[in-house]
């Protein structure tokens, strides 16, 4: 029977709230509900299995629950800058190049994948190495990937992201 790998990194990670981890995020808590649905997680350029319960938690947060946020790039100023945004945003941009490692809130295991099964990922997949990891999983392991892109804004205008990605 075929699993799908969902790549959570993202929706439990410490990334941004912008529209692409919320999405991330939604699909994940949908889909996780479904017993052929696994989340798996990237931690230092490879792909493990993300334990089941700490991750429902960890998209459960107050962010979550909250009216959405209308985001109008490039229209909008953003936000006030302070000493605590800009230490984030150069630990955000060192987690980025790899000089510090990236904490996620869930237990990791031995990822569990066969051939047939499918990695599927709707988030920042040019972040963490998961590109790279998924191209050794399908040769490796006759996985199938399947990358989701849907929002090009944060490659084609980082400038108009608030709080800036690296």
């Amino acid at each position: 029977q075929m699993t799908i790998l969902f790549n959570v990194t993202d929706a439990v990670g410490q990334a941004s709230n912008h529209g692409i981890t919320r999405v991330e995020r939604m699909l994940a808590r949908h889909l996780l509900g479904s017993e052929d649905v696994r989340p798996v997680a990237v931690r230092d350029g490879r792909l493990f299995d993300a334990d089941h319960a700490d991750v429902l938690a960890a998209l459960d947060g107050p962010e979550e629950r909250s009216a959405p946020r209308v985001e109008r790039f490039g229209i909008d100023p953003a936000p006030p800058s302070s000493r605590a945004h800009l230490a984030r945003d150069v630990l955000e941009i060192a987690r980025s190049r790899g000089d510090v490692p990236v904490p996620l809130p869930v237990g990791l295991g031995p990822l569990r994948a066969d051939t047939g099964d499918v990695l599927v990922s709707v988030g920042l997949d040019w972040r963490h190495g998961l590109i790279d990891e998924a191209e050794r999983l399908v040769y490796a392991s006759g996985v199938e990937y399947v990358g989701f892109c849907y929002d090009t804004i944060p490659l084609d205008h980082p400038e108009w992201l608030f709080p800036p990605d690296p």
